[in-house]
C-alpha cells in the first residue's frame, strides 16, 4: 500500500484518491480492522462514505463501520450501518438492473429497426385511407370533447349557484335563530328546527366547496398537513437520515396529491440518479437545501451541484437551486 500510494499516481499532494477510485479506502479499512487498529479503520470507512459518492463506496463504507461496530460490541451502531449498506446494496442492485435493461432495449431497438424498415413499403399503401379514418375519429373526438367540457361547466356553474345559495340560506337561518332565541320559551321548537336546517346547509356548502375550490392551494394545505410531511418536517428539523419506509411514504405522497409532477419525474426517471430523484422531492415538497444535505448525508454544495445537474438534464439549460425549486414548483 505504501508503495501503491507514492509510485501509482493516483493520489494528490494531499494523499486523497482521485474521484472515482474511493474504493481504496475500504481496502485499507479492512486491512487496519483485521489488524485490530479500529480508531484508524474507523476513519478509512467513514473517509470512504465522505468522498465515495456511488452506491458501491457507500455500501462499502456501511459494511465496514458495522462490522467495526461488532467489535466494538456496540450491536446499535451495528446494526444501523449493517441497514444503510443493505439499502444500497439494494440501491446498487436496481441501479445494474436498469443498467442491463438499457443494453437490452438498444438491442432491442436495433433488430425493430431493421424489421420496421422490412416492412415500411408495405405500410405505405395502407397510410392514405389510414389517415381518412383518422381525420373522421379527429373530428369526432373533438365534437364529443367539446360537449363534455359544455356539459362540465354548466354543472360546475350549477353548483357554484348552489354554494352561494347556500350562503344566502346559511346566513337567513343564522340570523332567524338569533331573533327566534329573544323568546327562547315560546320557540323553542322553531328553534331546533332552524338549528338542524343550519348543520344541513352547512354540509351542503362543504360538499360543493369541494367541487368548486379544491385548487392548488388546496393541494398544498392537504398535503402539508399529512402525517407523512409532517414526520419529514420533523426529521429535516433534527437532521436524521430517512428510512427506506420514509421514502416509500413519500413517494406514496406524491403520486396521491401531486400526480402531474409524479408523472414528469417518472418520465425522466432515466435521467436521475442516485439521490437526484429524492432532491426533486424533497424540494418540490418545499423543504432547503441545508435540510436535503442533513437527510441525505451529503454536503450542501453538493445539493448545489445535483441541482445543476437537475436542471441541465431535464430543462437543458444552466440553473441554480433556487431555480430549480421556481421551475419544479409549476409542476402540479
Amino acid at each position: 500500500m505504501t508503495l501503491y500510494e507514492k509510485e501509482s499516481g493516483l493520489f494528490n499532494k494531499e494523499g486523497n484518491i482521485f474521484q472515482g477510485k474511493e474504493i481504496y479506502y475500504h481496502v485499507k479499512g479492512l486491512l487496519y480492522l483485521n489488524e485490530s487498529r479500529l480508531d484508524s479503520a474507523e476513519y478509512w470507512f467513514r473517509k470512504e462514505l465522505h468522498d465515495g459518492k456511488d452506491f458501491n463506496n457507500q455500501n462499502g463504507g456501511a459494511k465496514g463501520l458495522a462490522m467495526l461496530y461488532d467489535q466494538r460490541h456496540v450491536p446499535d451502531s451495528a446494526a444501523k450501518y449493517y441497514r444503510y449498506a443493505y439499502a444500497m446494496n439494494d440501491s446498487m442492485y436496481a441501479q445494474k438492473t436498469t443498467e442491463t435493461i438499457e443494453r437490452m432495449q438498444s438491442m432491442y431497438n436495433y433488430s425493430r429497426h431493421q424489421e420496421l424498415a422490412r416492412k415500411e413499403s408495405e405500410q405505405a399503401a395502407r397510410e392514405k385511407e389510414q389517415r381518412q379514418d383518422i381525420m373522421v375519429a379527429l373530428i369526432l373526438v373533438a365534437l364529443l370533447s367539446a360537449m363534455i367540457i359544455y356539459v362540465l361547466y354548466q354543472k360546475r356553474q350549477a353548483d357554484r349557484e348552489k354554494y352561494l345559495q347556500s350562503i344566502a340560506e346559511l346566513e337567513q337561518s343564522q340570523s332567524d335563530i338569533i331573533q327566534l332565541r329573544q323568546h327562547e320559551a315560546d320557540y323553542a321548537t322553531l328553534i331546533d328546527q332552524k338549528g338542524k336546517q343550519i348543520e344541513q346547509l352547512k354540509k351542503k356548502m362543504k360538499k360543493y366547496s369541494k367541487l368548486i375550490y379544491f385548487d392548488s392551494a388546496e393541494v398544498e394545505r392537504h398535503l402539508k398537513a399529512s402525517p407523512t410531511y409532517q414526520e419529514m418536517e420533523k426529521k429535516a428539523i433534527r437532521g436524521e437520515t430517512p428510512t427506506e419506509e420514509d421514502w416509500r411514504n413519500m413517494r406514496m405522497l406524491v403520486i396521491e396529491y401531486l400526480p402531474g409532477f409524479n408523472d414528469f419525474l417518472t418520465a425522466n426517471a432515466h435521467q436521475l440518479r442516485d439521490n437526484k430523484y429524492n432532491i426533486c422531492i424533497l424540494l418540490r415538497l418545499h423543504f432547503k437545501s441545508v435540510d436535503i444535505s442533513k437527510m441525505l448525508g451529503i454536503r450542501p454544495s453538493s445539493v448545489s451541484e445535483a441541482c445543476s445537474a437537475i436542471m441541465k438534464n431535464i430543462f437543458q439549460k444552466e440553473g441554480s437551486a433556487k431555480e430549480l425549486t421556481a421551475r419544479l414548483a409549476e409542476i402540479l
